[in-house]
Order: structure tokens, then sequence, then C-alpha cells
């Protein structure tokens, strides 16, 4: 974040004693409830994803550790994980049931990200291993699942796309997006260019269609390690149509040995092919440096992220703001550096809007730094000064301390004053929690 010229002093005491007010009533004002503690077994453990959720207040999301085979799945680094729901009861109370569970087989596994759900209830979601067990190294390369609920309760498992290691792409890491036709649209962390980032591949935008023959695959864009990088994120999509995304390395090796990251944007086109254009390329250091979580658009069609270092706090994380220019290169706004400490550090997932125009999300680390090593992470606010050229102001939610979580994943919310996340691991049995945090 660049030095900002100081205004009269009389003005600056002023802001600060205002902010500090608000921090204050914010402070007294928000409330965590652990709704959800997982205790591994069959059940699962380690959410590894952001939560999505349903009309009711039913709550959906993915876990690493579980599944309905114990002999492979109760060990760490297994190739199974479980799709769970977390439903509201009265009095507050909250029911969680595993709706799916996989081993590693032709179904796919060993799951990282979580599900999106169509209007019908249906829910997708990919997994980076398991399909065909004759590739990747006898892992399998991941799958495009669907999800579809039935009459019983239980849902019904459908592969859509098995990934080859080749031009398609390989191990899927991010969540998926639907359009209004109900398409899917993901990336891969590999495959797609035989010839880049070590004969790997450096991963591939994909569009999953439901055709007259099936569902098929398409390639919309295979990564350029020297041109567009490698291991994009999430993805988010403009009412036009257009995809845009992030590398989290590359092609910036000057300040950043792999690459800083970049942001760049993909748009159908009449002939077919997607063209791609290159929206800003992170120069690390105070810039910011290693775009991960996914982005977000506001209604003028500016893009807000975070990155998971630069800075000028110490390399310690940032949120910005992309705008678009009639000229066409968009423009970089930093809105805030994480220092570490009580603020949080190394922000990893996607933020989320109020309709005040405020940010929310969270950061994996910081907080309080005197537990889980560097801190458990927090749950912040970020609300606009109002005054041009400065940064916006930050409110910590709250502070994880590992009995009530450690390493949240993201958070989503209801519109109402309340966010609900994941948390990797915490809680009594280590193996993470779902939780609420009321503002």
């Amino acid at each position: 974040m660049k030095i900002q010229r100081l205004y009269q002093v009389a003005t600056v005491a002023l802001m600060v004693a205002a902010i500090a007010s608000s921090l204050a009533v914010s402070a007294q004002a928000q409330t965590e409830n652990t709704l959800y503690t997982f205790p591994g077994g069959w059940v699962g453990g380690l959410p590894a994803s952001s939560l999505t959720s349903d009309p009711a207040g039913n709550l959906y999301g993915a876990t690493e550790w579980g599944g309905a085979n114990p002999k492979i799945c109760d060990v760490a680094f297994s190739p199974c994980g479980t799709i769970f729901k977390l439903s509201p009861g009265s009095g507050g109370t909250w029911t969680e049931s595993v709706i799916h569970s996989f081993s590693g087989d032709a179904n796919g596994g060993r799951v990282f990200k979580g599900v999106v759900r169509d209007a019908t209830g249906n829910l997708y979601g990919t997994t980076p291993q398991g399909g065909d067990l004759t590739a990747c190294g006898g892992a399998g390369c991941g799958v495009v699942y669907k999800l579809t609920p039935t009459s019983s309760g239980h849902y019904q498992e459908t592969v859509l796309h098995t990934f080859t290691g080749g031009t398609d792409g390989s191990a899927p890491f991010s969540n998926l997006i639907l359009d209004a036709a109900g398409n899917l649209y993901g990336t891969t962390s590999a495959g797609g260019s035989p010839n880049g980032c070590n004969k790997a591949g450096c991963g591939v935008v994909f569009r999953v269609s439901h055709t007259s023959t099936g569902w098929h695959e398409s390639v919309l864009r295979a990564l350029n390690f020297a041109v567009d990088g490698q291991f994009p994120t999430d993805l988010v999509m403009d009412s036009a149509g257009n995809i845009y995304g992030a590398s989290s390395q590359g092609p910036n090796f000057v300040t950043c040995s792999l690459g800083c990251g970049l942001v760049w944007r993909l748009s159908p086109t009449a002939s077919g092919p997607w063209t791609e254009s290159l929206l800003y390329t992170f120069a690390g250091g105070d810039d910011g440096a290693n775009p991960i979580g996914g982005m977000i658009l506001d209604g003028a069609g500016n893009l807000y992220g975070t990155t998971e270092e630069g800075g000028n706090g110490g390399s310690r994380g940032t949120v910005f703001e992309l705008s678009p220019t009639p000229s066409g290169p968009w423009t970089e706004t930093q809105l805030f550096v994480f220092t570490g400490g009580a603020g949080g550090k190394f922000p990893i997932s996607s933020l989320v809007f109020d309709a005040a125009g405020n940010l929310y999300g969270s950061t994996s680390q910081g907080g309080n730094e005197t537990i889980c090593g560097n801190g458990c992470g927090v749950v912040f606010e970020l609300s606009p000064t109002g005054f041009v050229g400065r940064p916006w102001t930050e409110t910590v939610l709250h502070t994880f301390a590992i009995t009530d979580g450690f390493n949240p994943n993201g958070i989503i919310s209801d519109g109402a004053g309340h966010l609900f996340g994941s948390a990797n691991s915490g809680g009594s049995a280590s193996l993470g929690v779902v939780f609420e945090v009321t503002y």
C-alpha cells in the first residue's frame, strides 16, 4: 500500500477517534456460535471449503476426512471425503447428515472444494483424484460430479466428466460456477498444454455442458506459464457471460521467483473460441502477490479479491479492487493491507458484500498469535472511509481460538447479519467446525 499524504492533524485525530469508537461498538455486538464440530470417523472432518446454502437455510460443504469405508478413509491423506448437509432446527440446534461419501474410486476422491446448487436442489462439485485409476499415477485425475436428491433423503451421484490428465486437464481444485443455461465452469491445477509447467500442464479453464448425447467437457483456455501463469483460482461470471479468474503464480518473475500472479478475463465469441484479456499483473512487494481466493463482482463491473502475500505490512496479504476504464486497461486500487497480529494475515478465500457496500472475509492466520503458531485466523469486515485515496478500515468480527476453529475457509452471508463458514481444524476433536458470526 502506498503511503498516503496526511491531512490536517485535527482531521486525522477526529478520524482515528471515530474509527476507534466504531470498532469498540462493533466488538461488543459480535457473537460467534459453533454450529457443528466434526467428530471424524465415517462422518468426516477437516472441512476444506466454503459453504453453500439453500432457501431453507440448510448449509452444504465438503470434508477431506471421512467416508463410508473406514479401512481406507480414517487415515491421513486418504483418497476419501464427504459432502455434508447441516440443517437448522428449533432452539438454535443444527443437525448434520452425510449426503455422500467418496472412496477414491471411479466416482472420485480426495474432496477439497464444496458444491454449487441449482434451482431444483441438485449439487455439483469436483474431486482432484479418483475417476480413471489408470491415469495420474494410479490415483486418478479427478471428476466433475452431480448429486441428485431422492425421495428417501439420500443423494444419487452421477459422474459428468472424468479427467484424463491430458489436454482436458487434471486435479480440479476450484469451486464450480453455474450459468443460467445449466452449464458448469471450473479450473484444474494441472493438465492442458503438455509442454508447460514441467510437462504436467499449467491447468485449464473448462466448461461442462449437458447436450442431447449427455454431458461433455470443453476446454476454454489452457494456461501458458509465461503468459497467464498457473494454478487458476475460482471463477466468477458477469451478466454478459464473461468469465473472470486469477492465476496464483506467474508471469512476473522479476519480483516473485514463481511469479506474483495475475487476473484475466475470458470472453465468448460468435465463432466459438474464447478470447483472453490480461487485466492486471501483480508486482509483489507493496503491490500484493499470489491471489489464491476467488473474486467477486459488484453492480458496476468492478472486481474485488485478496492476495495471500504482499502489501507493505510485511507480505501478509492485501484486499484489492480492479476497475475497468473507458480506454481499456484496468486499474488496481489497494483497499486494505494486512499487517498480522490482531487484524489477521494471509487471506486465501473470496469476499462477500453486504447491501451497504461493506466487505466481509476471513484470514487463515493471525488474530491471537500466542496460539496456533501464528494465530488461528479471524473473520473481518472492511468498510469504506469515504475519503478519496484512503484505504478501508477493518473491524475484526471474530478471532478464532482453536476450541472454536482454526484456519477458516471463507464465509457466506444470509444478508441479514449472519455469516457462516467452516474452519479446517480446531474444535473439540481438532477436525474442524462449522460456525456462525452474527454482527
